[in-house]
């Protein structure tokens, strides 16, 4: 990031350190490539625990890859402009269905409700229903 605005590319390459990293260390990866139904890519991926660093009751090196290779700039991808804005976007073109869905389960949402109310109603909506609106909206993460 020498220009000062972090690109997708650039967290795509810090994750993938961070998953040579754990496979150097043994542990078994499984990259589940780009995801973007959150309205803004990201990497997916999973590791298993290595056994060797569990048996000597050590602590989880695995995190410690991330941490040096990719959690701090997956944060701030999450928190940058462009995913900000990919997530309202996204959010905005259900938003009708997530309406439809709160009023379903008892929430009144008013027209005016921010990106972050919404988010704020349907979390009500849940702990009230068991219901995810984002999430049957298809949002499966936000």
């Amino acid at each position: 990031m020498t220009d000062g605005e972090l690109t997708f590319e650039e967290v795509s390459s810090a994750v993938d350190r961070s998953l040579e990293c754990m496979r150097e260390l043994g542990f078994h990866i499984i990259d589940e490539g780009i995801d973007d139904s959150a309205g803004y890519p990201k990497r997916m991926y999973t590791y298993s625990g290595s056994p060797a660093g569990f048996a000597d009751g050590g602590g989880d090196e695995g995190q410690a890859c991330l941490e040096e290779h990719s959690f701090f700039v997956e944060s701030a991808w999450y928190d940058a402009p462009q995913s900000v804005a990919g997530r309202h976007q996204k959010l905005e073109s259900v938003r009708p269905q997530v309406i439809a869905c709160l009023s379903d389960i008892g929430i009144d949402v008013p027209d005016t409700a921010t990106y972050d109310e919404l988010l704020d109603l349907n979390l009500d909506g849940y702990v009230n229903s068991g219901t995810d609106c984002v999430v049957d909206a298809g949002i499966p993460s936000y």
